[in-house]
């Protein structure tokens, strides 16, 4: 997502219609550009470097893809961690196909990090559980929001066993069961996880910003959406809501980033960012 919209983003702009995205990307803006993260690249690295300094950890290593995304998830870690005190032994390198993953391991290994942060969309993270085991090296371990791929096949949650990384998902949020209970009994099947709760947020934002457009044009739905406040949301924590204004087209307040684990072939919450 955050590649195409970095491209769309003029696009958008030019044809005077309002865009609600769920990119993470802070180079996606402009007066018709809305925004409702399923992730946001500056506040996940933020979450993972003070995670990593909360659990005792004082060195890690650093794996980021090259790619827009990687490259601005990685700028904005080596901010972060410097701020949270940690020391980057090694940045390393993949693409997001890689060619030899267990190279970059191997070579992330031998400097003997406290941990390993993962910078990246995610895909070769499902692909390092056998090599973690040829390496015998087992560190603990965050990544971004691409954690939530592990909700689109069970062979995938499998494969990130043992991970930490970014979510949305928060079970505290009292507003996230009962929409999930009303989605399987419209449907008839379950379906709990961040995106189910990322499409209902993003409906109703959008129905908000058309229910307060002075008139439904395009630049009517834009102003509308600009008016929408405080519209309590199912995805994050308790407290995290929907709120845009003229200067401001980022929706999610609060705690929209959660951090979850995956154990025994399913996720569990471990906790919200704390700050300071």
């Amino acid at each position: 997502m955050t590649d195409n919209s970095i491209a769309l983003a003029p696009v958008i702009d030019r044809a005077c219609v309002p865009a609600v995205t769920w990119t993470g990307t802070d180079r996606y803006h402009g007066e018709y550009c809305f925004n409702l993260g399923n992730g946001g690249l500056a506040e996940e690295a933020a979450m993972m470097a003070a995670w990593i300094r909360r659990q005792g950890h004082r060195t890690v290593g650093m794996i980021h893809e090259l790619s827009p995304g990687g490259v601005e998830y990685a700028s904005n870690f080596r901010y972060y961690a410097a701020r949270a005190g940690l020391d980057v032994l090694i940045e390393a390198y993949t693409t997001q196909v890689p060619d030899d993953l267990e190279a970059v391991l191997r070579k992330v290994r031998d400097q003997r990090p406290d941990c390993l942060a993962y910078l990246g969309y995610g895909y070769p993270t499902i692909l390092m559980g056998p090599m973690f085991e040829r390496l015998a090296w087992d560190p603990p371990r965050i990544m971004t929001s691409a954690f939530q791929f592990c909700y689109a096949k069970p062979e995938w949650m499998a494969a990130l066993e043992g991970w930490h990384g970014i979510d949305q998902m928060c079970e505290q949020n009292p507003r996230l069961k009962p929409m999930l209970d009303r989605f399987a009994a419209r449907h008839g099947k379950r379906r709990d996880h961040t995106v189910t709760a990322l499409s209902y947020d993003t409906a109703r934002l959008i129905a908000e910003g058309l229910a307060r457009a002075p008139l439904l044009t395009p630049r009517g739905v834009k102003e509308g959406l600009e008016k929408v406040r405080l519209l309590p949301a199912v995805n994050g924590g308790p407290r995290t809501h929907m709120s845009l204004g003229p200067y401001d087209h980022k929706a999610y307040k609060g705690d929209w980033l959660v951090i979850r684990r995956i154990e025994g072939g399913r996720t569990v919450f471990v906790g919200l960012h704390e700050l300071g």
